[in-house]
This record gives C-alpha cells, sequence and structure tokens, in this order.
C-alpha cells in the first residue's frame, strides 16, 4: 500500500517498477499542485507517476478501481512535462485502459481532474517478445467404447458404468433399498491412443430430488496414474473432482503413454429417494488438462494489471484455453452431451442482474435460453443467444435481466440442439430489493472487507473460491457494520455471498490482493 503525497510532480513522482504489476490503494490527486503537460491539462489538481519497465515496454496497462469521480489519464514516453501526450477519459468506478509506447524504457502517467478524487489504481506492461513454433502433440483424447465396461450401464453410451452397493446396474437402475443411505461408484472408460493430454477434472451433478446426503466416499484420494491426488469441492448440487499433480505442473492423471481402457472411478455415498429416470439422471462433465496443444505465433512476456489478468493478448496458451471438454448423463439419448458447461453465475450488477457461464465444448450447439422464475418452478424466457455450433475452444456468454424482479428471483440455462432437443442447468439465485442497500468495501481488498447496510444482524456470509469451496471468513457484525477478515487468504477472484436465512441477498465478485 503506498499513498500518495502532497505535491507530486516531475520533481517528486511517485516512482514505480514493472513488471511484477504493481497495485497502489488510498490514491488521491488532493493537496496537489496543478502542472500536468500543458497541451492536456485540465485545472485542477495533479498526480504523476513514473513507470519503468525492464527491457522496454510496447504497451501500458492501467486499471482504475472504485474512482470517486471522472479523470484523466495522460502518458509521457520517456519525458515528463514535455509538450505532448497521450490522453485517455475515464468515468467514476471501475476502467480498464492501455496506452502505446513504442518500446520506451520509462514513462510517466498523469492523473488530472477538476475536483479531488480517490481511487485505487494498477499497472502492467508488456516487456517482451518471442516467435516460438510448437507441434501438436495432444492427441486424440476422448471416451473409450471399445468394450472396457462389463456390462455397461448404457448399451448406446459403453464408456462407463454404474455400481450401487457393489451391484452392477443398467439403464433402468435399481437403487434399492430406496431412503437408506447407500453408495455408488461411477466408473468413466478414457482414452488417448496417440498423444499425452490427460484428465483433469470430473464433475457430477445430482438432481436433488432423486437423491439426498450426496458426498463423497473420500474428498482426498490418489490419482489413478500419475503422482498426486484428486481432490472434492461442492458447488450447489455439483461435486468437482480436479487433479493436482505432485510436481505441480497442472498435468492431468494420465501417464503421457497412449493407451486405451483408462479407467477414473468417483465413488459416492447418498440416499437414493426415486428410481424414476427422469430423477435418477447424473450428469458428468470431464475437462482435459490442455497439455501438448500446439501454437504458433509470438509469444509476450510481461504482467497484468490485478483486476485485468488476461491484457496479454500474444501470450501462450494455458491449461483452459486448450484444454477440451467431454461429457455424458445417464439418461439422456445418443452419446456424450452437446455442451460441456464450466460455469453457470447469475448476480446483481447495479440495478440489473447478469447471468454468465462458460462452456469448455459444444457439438450440434444451436442455441441457449435464459429463463427466470420466482419459485423454480414455472419459468419464464428471459432471451436468446446463439451457441457455437461446434467447438472445442473455452467460450464465454453473458446475458442481462435489466428489469429483475422484487424479492428471490431463479434464472437457470436451457441448451437446444439443432435437431431440438433441450439440456437444463441447474439454477441460480439472486434478491432485489430494499436489503440490495447493502455495500461491500473495499474492493480490491488485501486484510480485510467491510459490510454496512440495515439489519445486518439477522445475516450470515459466505466467501466461495474460484473452484467453487466456500472458505474460512472470519468476523462479526455489529451495529449494522461488519468487518471480516482475509488477510489470511491466497489473492485472487472470490464470490462473497450475503444471506437472510436461505435467501442470497447479494453476490458479488471480490478481488483479494497480496
Amino acid at each position: 500500500m503506498q499513498p500518495a503525497f502532497s505535491q507530486t510532480n516531475c520533481s517528486n513522482p511517485v516512482s514505480l517498477l514493472v513488471c511484477p504489476s504493481v497495485v497502489l490503494t488510498n490514491q488521491t490527486n488532493g493537496g496537489m499542485i496543478d502542472d500536468s503537460p500543458g497541451p492536456c491539462n485540465i485545472a485542477g489538481e495533479d498526480l504523476v507517476y513514473e513507470i519503468v519497465a525492464p527491457n522496454g515496454a510496447q504497451q501500458l496497462f492501467i486499471s482504475v478501481v472504485n474512482a470517486t469521480a471522472g479523470m484523466q489519464l495522460s502518458v509521457e514516453a520517456d519525458t515528463c512535462g514535455g509538450s505532448g501526450c497521450n490522453t485517455l477519459v475515464v468515468g467514476p468506478g471501475n476502467s480498464n485502459v492501455y496506452f502505446n509506447l513504442a518500446a520506451a524504457g520509462f514513462c510517466y502517467v498523469w492523473i488530472d481532474a477538476p475536483t479531488t478524487v480517490f481511487f485505487s489504481i494498477s499497472f502492467g506492461a508488456d516487456t517482451g517478445s518471442v516467435f516460438v513454433n510448437i507441434p501438436n502433440t495432444q492427441g486424440t483424447p476422448g471416451f473409450d467404447s471399445s468394450g472396457c465396461a462389463t456390462p455397461p450401464f448404457n448399451l448406446l453410451k459403453p464408456f462407463y458404468q454404474v455400481r450401487f452397493n457393489s451391484v452392477a446396474q443398467t439403464n433402468p437402475m435399481t437403487l434399492a433399498p430406496l431412503f437408506v443411505q447407500g453408495t455408488m461408484c461411477i466408473t468413466t472408460f478414457f482414452r488417448n491412443t496417440t498423444g499425452v493430454e490427460g484428465l483433469k477434472r470430473f464433475e457430477f451433478d445430482f438432481n436433488p430430488f432423486g437423491y439426498d446426503s450426496v458426498s463423497p466416499l473420500q474428498g482426498t484420494f490418489p490419482g489413478f496414474y500419475n503422482a498426486g491426488n484428486w481432490v472434492a469441492s461442492q458447488s450447489g448440487s455439483k461435486w468437482i473432482f480436479i487433479f493436482a499433480d505432485a510436481a505441480g505442473t497442472g498435468k492431468g492423471d494420465f501417464t503421457g503413454i497412449p493407451d486405451s481402457c483408462l479407467t477414473y472411478s468417483f465413488c459416492f455415498n447418498m440416499t437414493p429417494l426415486s428410481n424414476s429416470p427422469q430423477l435418477t439422471n447424473v450428469k458428468v462433465n470431464l475437462l482435459t488438462d490442455g497439455f501438448g496443444a500446439g501454437f504458433s505465433g509470438w509469444v509476450i512476456s510481461g504482467c497484468c494489471p490485478l483486476p485485468k489478468p488476461n491484457c496479454l493478448s500474444g501470450s501462450m496458451p494455458g491449461v483452459s484455453a486448450s484444454a477440451q471438454g467431454f461429457g455424458f448423463a445417464f439418461d439422456d439419448p445418443g452419446g456424450a452431451l452437446p455442451v460441456v458447461l464450466l460455469g453457470f453465475t447469475a448476480v446483481a450488477e447495479g440495478g440489473s442482474a447478469l447471468i454468465e457461464w462458460t462452456t469448455a465444448s459444444e457439438s450440434n450447439n444451436d442455441f441457449f435460453t435464459v429463463e427466470r422464475s420466482t419459485d423454480a418452478y414455472s419459468w419464464f424466457e428471459l432471451g436468446r443467444i446463439d451457441g457455437a455450433g461446434n467447438s472445442n475452444l473455452v467460450r464465454h456468454y453473458r446475458c442481462y435481466d435489466r428489469k429483475p424482479l422484487s424479492g428471490s428471483s431463479y434464472y437457470r440455462l436451457r441448451q437446444t440442439d439443432f435437431n431440438g432437443l433441450d439440456n437444463y442447468f441447474p439454477p441460480e439465485q439472486i434478491y432485489f430489493g430494499d436489503k440490495q442497500s447493502i455495500y461491500i468495501w473495499p474492493n480490491p481488498a488485501a486484510d480485510y472487507i467491510n459490510i454496512s447496510g440495515k439489519d445486518l444482524h439477522r445475516l450470515s456470509v459466505a466467501m466461495i473460491n474460484a473452484t467453487g469451496q466456500v472458505v474460512d471468513l472470519q468476523g462479526t457484525f455489529d451495529e449494522g457494520n461488519g468487518k471480516f477478515n482475509t488477510g489470511r487468504l491466497p489473492a485472487g477472484l472470490y464470490l462473497l455471498v450475503v444471506y437472510d436465512g436461505d435467501d442470497a441477498l447479494i453476490k458479488q465478485r471480490v478481488s483479494i490482493i497480496r
């Protein structure tokens, strides 16, 4: 943390070295003199930062967070207070901008505003580039339908097997006895006969009307092929297993030796509530580690401002960007699911509801429909967005409800194939009303998060990390204010949810910085 100080100008700038990226909180132009470069100066107090980038920088990236008023950003390359400058005007709140520097070794960034403004600011830059040409060695990962499963659960999809209390099940299955805890094991048979890409993530989505008290038989257990552990986490009705390899390279659970009939088995304790195929249908999504993806082009090195982690447009493709997704469901017709969904969220953003989702892969996907409900039973179509048809790339979608209903609302996603078949994904809840006057600050946060509003003594708080796990958050509400300790949380993006009983009053993304 580095607060601004009085009379910061070319003789006494705030000097910063990037990369790594720099984050400054509690900044203000208050108390400064009016001395930004003449051609772009506006009347008011000015603040200047001296940015030093090793090896020269082609672009400077700036993120402004929680600005209390609009302001002008001016950048000079290599000189301070000269005759030329590049300017951009940003409004109050959050902004992400960049400036071309033409390989400048250092530059000066002026904050110019007609009134006193308070804000946080983060800087990043690109510091070098190299052209690479890497061949594709991912291979041909996919389900193995060669007869590994004996017997298969579904003759049309012979790449998985289901056992309940050690008894092999076929479609339709019989879970006996009902309303008594038992153990279900789901075994998937995979292959990659020509390459090195392996499995990294499994998701199991259980219908709450068909199963109760679902929990993994083991929350952590060793890999089937690679050294490391599968680690379980829960997100609503979904259980997620992510493989952490012992070497910390991000590799999946695969030796890298081409093979068939690769066997992955996950077991759950549960209480079966039904034998209806519609209620006991389990959706299973798989995601590979993305290793071996080919790449040809310029690789840009550098760092990004914390609120904008993907600023380097030419960087080497990461694990998630090149991973491939696969999916199936117990009782859906045909083979694999047409869409593998990585995430679906609905959050309040101002006076609107923001609905976002991400797909790992799409096959024969015509369009998505966002639906809204007040009771999670009767649904109203809110809007449609075209799908990608066929894709193995990670794709991001969003939709706004500009006129959300007062009180609790539910949003869900419906996916429609080109042949007219529909698939539904579990809903998310949002609350709009008087209790929306709840404020969460600062954001980004370091050691503490404050929550203020009315009737806080009745509320509870949950902090959820990027893998869907609820993390420990120490703190209490006291006389209309809450203060929660985030000092021990790893840096990254989180979802903070404030509850009134079972109602989620507000969901807000929070960035924890270090």
